[in-house]
């Protein structure tokens, strides 16, 4: 068993696919579990090992009801065939005990592929051969050129066996492993690593537009619907104003009426006391 570790963003996965692609002819099978973490949690430890197992044989009948049950199938059916078989993202010691807790689980020549974060993880499980990602913070400014070159270097430590000494190499002898196929496949990965981050930027910066938009939309709405009220407001008393208005106009008709009826009644009494005179 061989366990990768660093910091997410590091090119654990990366690596992985490029071993992956480069080794896979070698082997009877092949199985690459991505998200073991992920997976876990969603769907449990069970369907993680029926997909294993289905994903050797291409059936899709061979299910289990317990993780008990599944470590004894996947004992059973993998004992004497020779897989690669690559755990992605692995972060609890019981994802290793369900899917590979021992290496005569599987059969003679088998690879056995673990990245994750934790590199106790890797230890706790007894795995040797562990490699470290250099330059494995994420926020670390390092240029593309240079992640890639370290990607290639951490392939060829792999394929080759070479950690901490000279130990048993990752491929059998039959094994043909090109040096330009190898260097194509990196570049491939790094390529497809360096346009997914774009593509998460994007979204992000998409994310954040719309985002600012909402709000902006929701300051107009909000600013509009005060103005609404206030005009509301505004309407309510000039309306108020207008029915006051009327009652002063009805009250001034009714003063001056008064004032008219007044008028004429002092003119008559003067015209009686004038003809009473002339009499």
């Amino acid at each position: 068993m061989i366990g990768i570790h660093g910091n997410g963003g590091s090119g654990k996965t990366t690596i992985a696919h490029a071993i992956y692609h480069l080794i896979a002819n070698g082997f009877e099978s092949i199985c690459f579990l991505e998200n073991v973490r992920e997976n876990s949690y969603k769907h449990g430890l069970v369907h993680l090992q029926d997909i294993l197992l289905s994903n050797i044989f291409e059936r899709k009948n061979l299910k289990s009801t317990s993780v008990e049950q599944g470590i004894s199938n996947i004992k059973h059916w993998l004992q004497q065939k020779k897989i690669l078989l690559i755990l992605d993202d692995v972060d609890k010691i019981e994802q290793l005990q369900a899917l590979a807790g021992k290496p005569d689980w599987f059969g003679r020549g088998t690879r056995v592929i673990i990245t994750t974060r934790d590199k106790d993880l890797l230890v706790c499980h007894g795995i040797q051969r562990i490699y470290q990602l250099e330059n494995s913070n994420p926020e670390s400014n390092i240029t593309a050129s240079a992640r890639k070159d370290n990607t290639e270097q951490v392939v060829e430590k792999i394929i080759g066996g070479q950690v901490n000494g000279s130990l048993e190499p990752l491929f059998s002898e039959d094994t043909n492993v090109d040096r330009s196929k190898q260097v194509s496949v990196i570049q491939a990965q790094s390529n497809a690593q360096v346009i997914c981050q774009f593509n998460e930027n994007q979204a992000e910066f998409c994310h954040t537009c719309s985002l600012e938009r909402i709000e902006s939309a929701n300051i107009t709405l909000k600013v509009k619907e005060e103005l609404e009220v206030k005009d509301l407001s505004l309407c309510a008393k000039l309306a108020s104003l207008e029915e006051k208005k009327r009652e002063l106009e009805e009250q001034i008709r009714a003063v001056k009426a008064e004032i008219s009826d007044s008028t004429a009644e002092r003119q008559l009494l003067r015209e009686k006391e004038l003809a009473m005179e002339k009499s």
